[in-house]
């Protein structure tokens, strides 16, 4: 259900709400969940690429079992999460000072 949520919440414009709950769907303990919420995120800040093709996709990828995580795992899959919902809540908030509507949702190749 969660993985579902993070990929629906692609196809809405983007809220500071919808922002900080992906930001915490990057710092889930499934791997699905990590990477369709990262993905969305990468969507509203503008990107046009997958979290795999991202610097911070090493972060979320580890470990390959989430039976293994470790404080340090989780706590590397917070700060992605944190780093990619800056990127989105400064394009957010940067088109509404400026009287904009929110950014429109661009489909990245998955």
């Amino acid at each position: 259900m969660r993985i579902d949520a993070a990929i629906a919440l692609a196809e809405l414009s983007p809220t500071h709400e919808t922002i900080k709950a992906l930001q915490r769907g990057v710092a889930d303990d499934d791997y699905l969940v990590r990477y369709r919420s990262a993905n969305t995120l990468l969507i509203y800040a503008g990107h046009d690429n997958t979290i795999d093709k991202h610097p911070l996709f090493e972060a979320i990828a580890s470990p390959p079992n989430e039976a293994d995580a470790s404080p340090s795992h989780r706590e590397a899959w917070a700060d992605a999460g944190a780093a990619l919902a800056a990127e989105a809540l400064a394009l957010l908030d940067s088109a509404a000072g400026h009287g904009a509507p929110p950014p429109p949702n661009r489909h990245i190749a998955r």
